[in-house]
This record gives structure tokens, C-alpha cells and sequence, in this order.
């Protein structure tokens, strides 16, 4: 009798071994035979999933897109105010508890920056997600009546984008990596400029 694949399964594991390789390698190093061999399947396999290296990057950033959603989602409020609320939000966006986390926010910072016309539209979706989580951290520091008067809140929520992926960035560095706490006392420092 047939040995029964799960094909879902299969392709996480391809694509969790990509994303081990882009971690150590770089997305534009790393190939459809180098993760084959890491997977310990044959080239034609990967390619039976992903015809070619942008499918199954698209897959990856589809994988990424998804968890670090899912995470936003599940951010629930443990502080006594809208500040603090605000900081555990951004915190755990940030994520760079574990090295998984430090990894996916290393890929993305890869993916963001390749050429590539078929990846896109989805970093634009991921975009957008995180100016609308964004908006939502700022809602909530309004509910809180925490903001300072006056504020252009579209520039402060650029500003704050900025801002966070300047501290992702500097988290996953190999030469300078904060801490979950570093991460919170930055952003702490960060919203008391635009708070009372």
C-alpha cells in the first residue's frame, strides 16, 4: 500500500527549511537544491509544490504574513492603562523573544527588499495590516486620552513604522540584539513623546 503524504504538512517543512536556509544564507543565495537537500528530498520534489523559487517564496511570505497576523490578533490588554496597552502592542509585533522570531523578522527584512514583481502584492497586504494595527495602537492611546493635542497622527503613524522597523532591524542584528525588555523600554521612550 502507498505510503499517504500530507501534502499541507510537506510543504511546511519545505518552506520552514527555507526559511532556515534565507536565515543563514540569504534569499537571493538560496535554491530550490540547496533546500532540497536540506528537507532530505529530491530536487523534483520541491518542485512537485513550487514549480519555481517565487512559489515557494510567495508560500514562505504567505506562512510569515500569517503568523505575525495571528500574533497581532492575539494581543489582549495586561497593563492598567491605554499607554501601557499600547507598549504591549508594539512589543509583541516586535517579537524577538526566541530565535524563531528573530528569524521571521530577518526574512521579512529579506523579502522587503528583493525585486521581485510577484512578491509585491503580498508585502503590500502585510503593509497594510500593520498601518491598520498601527491605527489600532493609536485608537487606543486616544480612547486613553493619552495623546498629546494637536498631533498629526498619519506622520505619527508613519513615524512609528519607521520607527519599529528600525528597532526590528537592530533586534535580529548579529552585531546588536535588544532584548525583549530593551524593546519595551524603547517604545516606552518613543510614546512618551507623543503622550502626556
Amino acid at each position: 500500500m502507498p505510503k499517504r503524504v500530507d501534502h499541507q504538512k510537506r510543504k511546511q517543512i519545505i518552506a520552514k527549511a527555507a526559511m532556515k536556509l534565507i536565515e543563514q544564507k540569504g534569499a537571493e543565495a538560496t535554491t530550490l537544491r540547496d533546500i532540497a537537500k536540506e528537507v532530505g528530498l529530491s530536487l523534483g520534489s520541491i518542485q512537485y509544490y513550487f514549480p519555481k523559487q517565487s512559489d515557494l517564496y510567495r508560500y514562505t511570505m504567505e506562512t510569515l504574513f500569517q503568523r505575525t497576523k495571528q500574533r497581532m490578533d492575539e494581543v489582549e490588554p495586561k497593563g492598567t492603562s491605554a499607554f501601557d496597552y499600547a507598549v504591549q502592542m508594539i512589543v509583541q509585533y516586535i517579537q524577538v523573544g526566541d530565535q524563531e522570531q528573530r528569524m521571521e523578522n530577518a526574512i521579512w527584512i529579506q523579502f522587503a527588499v528583493m525585486e521581485q514583481e510577484e512578491n509585491k502584492e503580498l508585502y503590500q497586504r502585510f503593509t497594510t495590516i500593520y498601518r491598520e494595527f498601527l491605527e489600532t495602537v493609536f485608537v487606543q492611546l486616544q480612547k486613553g486620552d493619552c495623546l498629546k493635542e494637536g498631533l498629526d497622527l498619519d506622520l505619527e503613524i508613519k513615524k512609528l513604522e519607521i520607527y519599529t522597523d528600525g528597532l526590528i532591524l537592530n533586534a535580529i542584528s548579529k552585531l546588536r540584539g535588544f532584548s525583549q525588555t530593551e524593546i519595551g523600554t524603547y517604545v516606552r521612550h518613543y510614546l512618551a513623546h507623543i503622550c502626556r
